[in-house]
């Protein structure tokens, strides 16, 4: 849901998902707008892990069309096995 002001059309970039956890949702929201529109996803994530009470999953395109899972160090406790 991000636009180019520049050309009006979607941002194209990698980063297919995004899914931040934080104590409130307007920072969670925040955060998963600057995650979107980082180019650099892993520098979003080590971003992230300097933040106290929030933690986030990435998913990200490869060149090979893989899709690859980025998360924060305390993502793990939000997952079920």
């Amino acid at each position: 849901h991000l636009i180019n002001p520049m050309d009006g059309y979607p941002i194209k970039h990698s980063t297919k998902s995004a899914s931040i956890i934080a104590k409130n949702c307007i920072d969670a929201d925040a955060i998963a707008t600057m995650s979107l529109l980082n180019p650099n996803p892993y520098n979003a994530i080590k971003l992230i892990n300097e933040i106290d009470n929030v933690d986030a999953i990435i998913l990200i395109e490869d060149s090979d069309g893989e899709i690859v899972k980025i998360q924060s160090e305390g993502f793990d406790k939000f997952l079920s096995n």
